[in-house]
């Protein structure tokens, strides 16, 4: 897989999209971002937006997911693995069938970047509301070689 690793520029606030301690990395925050930080996919599964939209956007916030822990972890050698993600999507009301199948983006970008070590446990819930309407937002716990 073809995957820029470029950084991106962070900003002040009161939460961070990186913390390490004890040898573990949590990443949060990963939205469907393109390089040029324009959010897509904005809206609620089965209203603004399609399933496989749905499934789009999932793999590009595991995609941004990825660049987050690599920035995090100053590259991807040093993750041992990802030990657990969690996939949040926005949906329309009474939409709850196909949820694991739009999160296995996610997934599916984890487990073809670090091969065995993308390999993690997962939940998913449908959302009423995400941030910036976004409609979907992953993060992840990750075990650090460090």
């Amino acid at each position: 897989m073809n995957l820029s690793l470029v950084r991106r520029k962070k900003k002040l606030a009161s939460s961070c999209s990186v913390k390490i301690g004890c040898g573990f990395l949590f990443a949060g925050g990963a939205l469907p971002k393109l390089p040029n930080g324009a959010l897509v996919f904005q809206g609620h599964v089965n209203k603004e937006i399609s399933f496989d939209d749905a499934k789009k956007a999932a793999r590009l916030s595991g995609e941004n997911l990825v660049r987050i822990i690599c920035d995090g972890a100053g590259g991807l050698d040093n993750v041992s693995s990802i030990l657990s993600i969690n996939v949040l999507i926005s949906c329309a009301p009474g939409f709850d069938k196909g949820l694991e199948e739009i999160a296995d983006g996610v997934s599916d970008v984890l487990t073809e970047v670090l091969g065995a070590r993308g390999v993690h446990t997962r939940t998913v819930l449908g959302m009423r509301a995400l941030p910036q309407n976004s409609v979907v937002i992953s993060d992840a716990m990750v075990k650090l070689r460090r």
